[in-house]
């Protein structure tokens, strides 16, 4: 798969499908584009669907500054922009859900509809900013190999980590956290701690937004979630029971049905 320069960053991303609009996801903190797998498979044949590793994630590059997540969204302007995909529906979880909103807010042309996983618009998207620091503080002194039962808790919900069906993509996952280089999750993590609440601005959001939560979301509290639905005007949420943060991993046909469903709507 290619990679691309943006701005002072070497962003790799995948394109799967030729269909006549667009849609791209932006990944959750510590995932990378492959989180999305299972929705290409879905959407491929009637979707174009792209994914990018945003900045300091996955296969990009991690320049020294620039992680809060307008910076980032501006990354991603520019990739739509370079490759010409003009109006998408933009599909974020987590932190990639903030990216979004931000596009949104800054290039609202390019936005078809909106498509928000486990995302809040105030609190972090990783508990809150106290349990974030030191959560950043444990990677930088001791790695990630430290941390990963305390990701893996976060992302999953108990009832999956503990299912036996599952543990060849928990091993997956797992395997992918440890790869994650300390410095450039220390940036990404940097920029997380360092934004601010977007309450206040979700009135510019005026694109069909659908907002996709976990019932069992660690990270994101389900007050958060609501208060999102409730900012954004039109917005229509769906909770999906037994599922954790990492909802399009645990869930994937639930909620490869509803982006489908969402997606005909506005096309119709």
């Amino acid at each position: 798969m290619p990679n691309i320069m943006i701005n002072d960053c070497n962003l790799f991303y995948e394109e799967h499908g030729t269909g006549q609009h667009s849609v791209l996801f932006l990944h959750g903190l510590y995932f990378n584009c492959r989180q999305f797998h299972q929705q290409f498979v879905a959407l491929r044949d009637r979707y174009r669907c792209v994914a990018v590793d945003l900045r300091g994630q996955g296969q990009s590059s991690a320049p020294p500054r620039d992680y809060d997540p307008e910076s980032i969204a501006r990354d991603v302007i520019q990739f739509i922009d370079v490759r010409r995909y003009g109006e998408c529906h933009i599909v974020g979880h987590s932190i990639g859900g903030i990216v979004a909103m931000h596009i949104a807010m800054q290039r609202p042309e390019l936005v078809k509809s909106l498509v928000l996983i486990g995302t809040t618009a105030g609190e972090s998207p990783v508990t809150n900013k106290r349990k974030l620091k030191r959560h950043a503080l444990r990677i930088k002194l001791f790695g990630m190999r430290f941390v990963i039962p305390t990701i893996m808790r976060t992302l999953f919900s108990p009832d999956y980590l503990a299912d036996a069906v599952h543990a060849e993509q928990i091993a997956h996952w797992e395997k992918e956290f440890a790869r994650i280089n300390r410095h450039h999750i220390a940036r990404v993590l940097a920029g997380l701690l360092a934004r601010g609440p977007l309450y206040d601005d979700l009135y510019k959001i005026q694109k069909p937004t659908l907002i996709i939560a976990g019932e069992q979301d660690q990270a994101t509290s389900r007050h958060a979630t609501h208060r999102l639905n409730n900012g954004i005007a039109g917005a229509h949420l769906v909770m999906v029971p037994d599922a954790g943060h990492a909802v399009n991993l645990e869930k994937p046909a639930v909620v490869n049905k509803v982006l489908l469903e969402f997606f005909t709507r506005i096309k119709s």
